[in-house]
């Protein structure tokens, strides 16, 4: 019933119509338990997962397909979909940088997993962590849950083509995290090994599978050649990868991987013609499949060719571009490294042994003092309960000095926590600098030059009586021009005059200044909150927002009329941004720096940021922020 349920949403992409369908199959069941009520919110959260971007509303599907479960007698008696959903929801919490939920709900997972499930459905959490550490950086630990995993997977029975693809994916990350460790021949021998077990069931995966598959170990090894200084192999496997995934309906976003190492080699080996050529290539698919590690890549090659091609000017300016994205990107993985999950999960086995040391201990103290009080009991039986219970008592010495070990630790980590976030703050005085080191830029090269292009006919017009009034003219439009570029810039910079006008006024004036010189005419319908008292954070905030996506629009879209609109609804103000621009494909993981500080700043508030956006149909930010 859910595999039919779920190939109806997937083809149409409809919930209600996925649901109703879904409800007629129970309905003629012979008979009905809980097991449907959680299969219908997890039919929602995988609409919500693989169609939108709103993870907040996938875990909220997926919490409530765990709260249907909720005691221990229903999670026994549907253990795998139990731990399939708190992997899931795990899985999501990650990704929203809820850790410690995440992390609860790995160990429930394991917890429930090893003591009602075979071998071959345990695979599952060891995947899932292996992912986790494999995100983290943290290699060696991934290793070993990769292997754990195999080991699982491999009492799987039938060996199905979807177990075999599995497990030639797993193959080829361990042989990942040997490549990041270094051990580039052992790395070499798992992408073989990998390729071998597919050749194996190559007629259960189908030959667009095998294709597919090939093209990525093809890229995989070609990172190993490279790491070994072998270029020419290294880029004759690049090559035969793109040939093979570099096509729709195959591993595009791998293939967009291998062009970015590919220009890597052309760089190594000198030959700037193709670098460009590929580096153009990636410029354009970016457009449509966008991947903020592989922009990154770009743009740092970009800046090698323009430097090594003598064009200083957007070498510069692309390395700026680049330093930027490598800050905001070096920040996440800073956050993701912090959180070991190895470290936690561990964390937690040992609290739960301490508990159960802790039961155990009462328990036989108890037993000690009956005993003790009993005169029935012979002297051989008081001896085997008080060596039982002194071997109890080391134990739980064991386990507190194991506590204060872990406490230690804890201590260490916020020392680190510290340190790092002096890290942080040192890279914001760098960029505040930068920005600094920008806004003169500015002023010497625009400013500047029109001030001494003025100065230049004033002179001439004290010399020359006969064109005066004609020199006069044209410094008088270069002085306007100079009010304009200041008066642009200052709005940029200034925070609006928070206490001395309201917040319609300040984006009245924003726009007024944009509609005169901007290719994008605004229009706006600020009346829905005339007359109200806003907080200062709150002012802040939504002048920012607005600020912000009104730049993105003039640059990005394309546009040529947009629409902002303010008003209060119930218990909290809505604004709503829309153009008529190219739009284009919204996607989570490749949010930039500037939607990213939107949607933060609506969240620091308790509000919501939410972005809809079709190719061709511009583009609507929808902000709401409780008052």
């Amino acid at each position: 019933m859910l595999d039919a349920a779920l190939a109806r949403l997937y083809q149409d992409k409809d919930t209600v119509q996925s649901l109703k369908y879904f409800d007629s199959l129970v309905g003629v069941a012979p008979r009905h338990s809980v097991f449907p009520k959680v299969r219908r919110w997890i039919i929602l959260a995988n609409y919500f997962y693989f169609f939108t971007t709103d993870n907040a509303a996938t875990a909220r599907m997926v919490d409530s397909a765990l709260g249907v479960l909720e005691t221990p007698e229903l999670q026994n008696r549907y253990p795998e979909t139990h731990v399939h959903n708190l992997l899931f929801g795990g899985d999501i919490a990650y990704r929203m940088h809820r850790f410690r939920k995440a992390y609860n709900y790995y160990f429930e997972a394991k917890k429930l997993g090893e003591g009602n499930l075979s071998p071959c459905k345990q695979k599952s959490f060891n995947y899932s962590i292996a992912m986790v550490l494999y995100q983290q950086q943290n290699y060696g630990e991934a290793l070993e849950y990769f292997r754990k995993a195999f080991e699982l997977q491999n009492t799987c029975l039938p060996q199905t083509g979807a177990v075999v693809l599995q497990q030639q994916e797993i193959q080829s990350n361990v042989g990942l995290c040997l490549m990041r460790l270094g051990k580039l021949d052992s790395a070499l021998f798992y992408f073989d090994k990998a390729w071998q077990l597919s050749l194996k069931y190559k007629d259960s995966l189908g030959p667009i599978a095998m294709q597919k598959i090939q093209g990525v170990l093809y890229g995989h090894k070609a990172q190993v050649y490279q790491a070994k200084g072998a270029l020419n192999r290294a880029k004759a496997l690049c090559l035969k990868s793109l040939a093979l995934n570099a096509r729709p309906g195959y591993e595009v976003q791998h293939a967009q991987q291998v062009k970015l190492q590919l220009a890597e080699i052309y760089e190594q080996q000198r030959d700037y013609g193709a670098m460009f050529q590929i580096l153009q290539e990636i410029s354009s698919e970016l457009e449509t499949l966008p991947n903020p590690n592989v922009a990154m890549g770009l743009r740092r090659l970009m800046t090698i060719f323009y430097g090594e091609t003598g064009q200083s000017e957007q070498a510069r300016a692309m390395f700026q571009r680049y330093i930027g994205l490598r800050d905001s990107l070096d920040k996440v993985q800073k956050i993701l490294s912090a959180s070991d999950v190895k470290v936690q999960l561990d964390a937690k086995e040992k609290a739960m042994s301490i508990a159960l040391l802790k039961k155990d201990n009462h328990i036989t103290s108890l037993f000690f003092w009956i005993a003790l009080g009993s005169a029935l009991l012979v002297f051989l039986v008081l001896v085997l309960i008080f060596r039982n219970y002194q071997q109890n008592k080391r134990s739980l010495a064991n386990s507190l000095k194991l506590i204060e070990e872990i406490k230690l630790q804890k201590e260490a980590r916020i020392r680190e926590a510290a340190l790092r976030h002096k890290e942080i703050t040192q890279a914001v005085i760098e960029a505040q600098e930068n920005e600094r080191a920008a806004i003169g830029l500015e002023l010497h090269d625009n400013v500047n030059q029109v001030l001494t292009t003025i100065k230049l006919y004033l002179g001439m017009a004290l010399d020359d009586k006969e064109h005066t009034p004609l020199l006069l003219k044209k410094s008088v439009g270069f002085l306007q021009q100079c009010i304009d570029e200041i008066r642009i810039l200052s709005r940029q910079l200034s925070a609006p005059r928070l206490g001395k006008i309201s917040l319609e006024d300040s984006i009245d004036d924003l726009l007024n200044s944009l509609n005169g010189s901007a290719a994008v005419y605004f229009t706006k319908d600020l009346s829905g909150i005339a007359g109200l008292t806003l907080e200062k954070d709150q002012y802040i905030c939504l002048y920012r927002i607005v600020q912000e996506h009104v730049n993105n629009i003039i640059k990005h879209a394309n546009a040529t009329c947009a629409h902002i609109e303010l008003a209060l609804i119930g218990s909290a103000i809505h604004l709503t941004i829309t153009d008529d621009g190219i739009g284009f494909i919204p996607k989570e993981d490749s949010r930039g720096i500037g939607l990213n500080n939107m949607s933060t700043r609506a969240e620091s508030l308790n509000g919501t940021f939410k972005l809809e956006s079709t190719p061709g149909q511009g583009c609507k930010v929808h902000v709401v922020i409780p008052v």
